[in-house]
This record gives C-alpha cells, sequence and structure tokens, in this order.
C-alpha cells in the first residue's frame, strides 16, 4: 500500500472514529436540578437587608443561577404550596433545556398576602 493510500485510509478511519453521533454517545448526560421554591406568604417578608423580600430575594438567585448554569443544567421547577394553602407543590416546569426567563416567568406571582401555608413535607414526598 502506498503512503498515500495509507494517508487516506486512516483519514478515513480517523473520520468515522468522530461522528457526530459518537462525539454525543461518548458525553456524559447533562445533570437535572429540580428547583423546590417555597412560595407561601411568609416569603413576602424582608431578607436581613429589610428591604428586599424573600420572594425577590428567590426570583433573582433563581434567575442567575439558571442564567450561569444555562448550557449545562436541566432545570425543573417546583412551587408549593400549589395551587395554595397546604396542598404539597407541583412541578410547574419539567426538566428541559429551559431559557433563564422561562425558569423565572414558571414561578409565577409573588405568594398571597396571608393564609397560604408551608407544607415542606408533603412537597418533599410529592417531588420525590
Amino acid at each position: 500500500m502506498s503512503q498515500l493510500a495509507r494517508l487516506a485510509a486512516f483519514s478515513l478511519l480517523a473520520a468515522s472514529l468522530t461522528t457526530p453521533a459518537l462525539v454525543r454517545a461518548q458525553r456524559c448526560e447533562i445533570p437535572r436540578v429540580m428547583l423546590t421554591v417555597d412560595r407561601s406568604s411568609s416569603m413576602l417578608g424582608l431578607t436581613a437587608d429589610g428591604v428586599t423580600s424573600k420572594w425577590d430575594a428567590a426570583e433573582t438567585a433563581i434567575g442567575e443561577v439558571s442564567a450561569a448554569y444555562e448550557a449545562r443544567i436541566d432545570f425543573g421547577l417546583q412551587v408549593f404550596p400549589y395551587p395554595d394553602r397546604c396542598q404539597p407543590g407541583e412541578v410547574v416546569l419539567d426538566f428541559g433545556a429551559h431559557a433563564p426567563s422561562d425558569v423565572v416567568d414558571a414561578l409565577g406571582g409573588p405568594p398571597p398576602g396571608g393564609g397560604n401555608y408551608t407544607p415542606m413535607s408533603q412537597t418533599l414526598d410529592a417531588v420525590r
């Protein structure tokens, strides 16, 4: 076999070993993170700065984290109570490659001003 023929055969072999399907198969699976967020009335209370509500702080943090890891993590979102009072949380955004704005929008509006309780234990059972 000539040098040129060997080089051509090697090039074809190398190209076949780096096909997109093979590269995808060798990639690790993208991690999935379910954000479980308290949407009870207590989230309207203020943080230590005395100005920002816990809800606003959570909304900002979720936006920043989902933007920072948008291409590397598939996020899902569960809020509790859902839809209100003592009911356990519900997944409002299933795992996927979501834009950060989609994750924040799925939070919905701020919690109600009162009478919205925190069924955390039931929520953790539900997300499992």
